[in-house]
C-alpha cells in the first residue's frame, strides 16, 4: 500500500523527516537489490568471490534505514568523528548499496554530502577535496587507490572509510590493510571499513535525526559536475530543495523498480535511486561495470527507470 499523499504534503516537512516517513512507512518492502556472489576458497587457502547472474534482496527498508542509522550514530558519538551538522563528506564511488547507507546517514545528522565524479583527473579530485575540506572521505573498495592517492598528497581530512567490500574476502582484507599501512606511514588520518563501522554502530544510542530550525536552510548536497572540457562546475542543493525533489518524487502513483549500474556520480544517478525509494520502489544495483549487465538488468527487471 502506498503512503497518502498527506504524508508529504506538508510545508513545513524536513529532508530527515521526510526520508524517515519513507522508511517507516514502507519498511517491510525491498528496497535495494544486488547481485548475488558466490564465495569459494582455492588450493591455497585463499577466499574469494564470483558474481552470480541472478538477484539477491540485500535489504528492505527497515534494514536500509537501520544500517544508515547506525553508521549516523558512530559519526556523531565516536570520539574520533564526533561530527556535527554541516560538516562535510565526500564520497567516491558509484551508487551501490553501501553508497546509499553512507548519503542517508548524512540526510540523518544533517552532514553536507559531497559526492566527488569518477574518473576526474587526480587534479579535479584533490581540488574538489581541498575545497569542501571534509571531515570524512567515503571510498568504494574500487576507487581505493585513487582515494589513497589523494589522502597522501596531503588533502585535509580526518578519516577514510572504505566501502564496497566482503571482510571475508581475503583480497579486500589485503587492499585495506595496504591503504591503512601507506596511510599512516605519512598522515594521521584513521582508515576505517564500512562493515566494521556499522557493526560498532549497532552497540550505540541512536544518533538524533536533525531536523533544521524553522527559519533555516542549510546546504545539504553539493554537487561537482565534469564535462571533460571546462572547469568543474558546481551546484548546491538545500534541506528544502532535496525535500522538495523527494516531495514531487513520493506523489508517483505506482511503485517503480530502477536498474542502477555504475556511472560517474552526479544528481541524475541519485535523482532515479531516490525518485524510486521515494514512491515505495525497489532498485535493482548491478556489478563490475560490464556493459552487457545494463541490458540484463532492464530486460529481467523491467525497470521504470533506466
Amino acid at each position: 500500500m502506498l503512503l497518502e499523499e498527506e504524508d508529504f504534503v506538508s510545508p513545513g516537512l524536513r529532508l530527515g523527516q521526510l526520508v524517515e516517513t519513507v522508511m517507516d512507512g514502507y519498511a517491510s518492502r525491498p528496497a535495494l537489490v544486488q547481485r548475488a556472489i558466490e564465495t569459494a576458497i582455492d588450493d591455497s587457502g585463499r577466499c574469494s568471490r564470483r558474481l552470480l547472474q541472478q538477484f539477491k534482496t540485500i535489504v528492505t527498508y527497515r534494514e536500509l534505514w537501520r544500517r544508515a542509522s547506525a553508521v549516523a550514530s558512530v559519526w556523531h558519538h565516536d570520539f574520533a568523528y564526533r561530527l556535527h551538522p554541516g560538516d562535510v563528506v565526500t564520497v567516491l564511488g558509484s551508487t551501490s548499496v553501501d553508497y546509499t547507507t553512507v548519503d542517508l546517514a548524512c540526510v540523518r545528522l544533517g552532514l553536507v554530502c559531497v559526492p566527488v565524479p569518477t574518473g576526474i583527473p587526480r587534479r579535479e579530485r584533490n581540488s574538489i577535496l581541498a575545497d569542501t575540506a571534509p571531515r570524512i572521505l567515503a571510498t568504494s573498495l574500487e576507487q581505493l587507490d585513487a582515494a589513497v592517492e589523494s589522502v597522501l598528497t596531503g588533502v585535509p581530512l580526518r578519516t577514510l572509510v572504505v566501502f564496497d567490500l566482503d571482510l571475508d574476502n581475503d583480497e579486500h582484507r589485503a587492499a585495506v590493510d595496504s591503504a591503512r599501512r601507506l596511510i599512516g606511514i605519512d598522515t594521521p588520518v584513521i582508515v576505517e571499513d564500512l562493515p566494521t563501522v556499522l557493526s560498532r554502530g549497532e552497540t550505540l544510542r541512536t544518533a538524533p535525526l536533525f531536523v533544521p530550525d524553522v527559519d533555516a536552510d542549510p546546504l545539504a548536497l553539493l554537487l561537482y559536475i565534469s564535462d571533460g572540457a571546462e572547469a568543474l562546475k558546481i551546484t548546491r542543493y538545500t534541506d528544502r530543495r532535496i525535500a522538495k525533489l523527494w516531495q514531487a518524487m513520493a506523489r508517483r502513483p505506482i511503485p517503480a523498480l530502477g536498474s542502477h549500474f555504475p556511472l560517474t556520480a552526479g544528481l541524475s544517478e541519485q535523482a532515479v535511486l531516490f525518485r524510486t525509494l521515494a514512491c515505495g520502489g525497489t532498485t535493482y544495483f548491478s556489478a563490475d561495470g560490464h556493459r552487457i549487465e545494463r541490458v540484463d538488468n532492464y530486460d529481467e527487471r523491467r525497470a521504470g527507470w533506466l
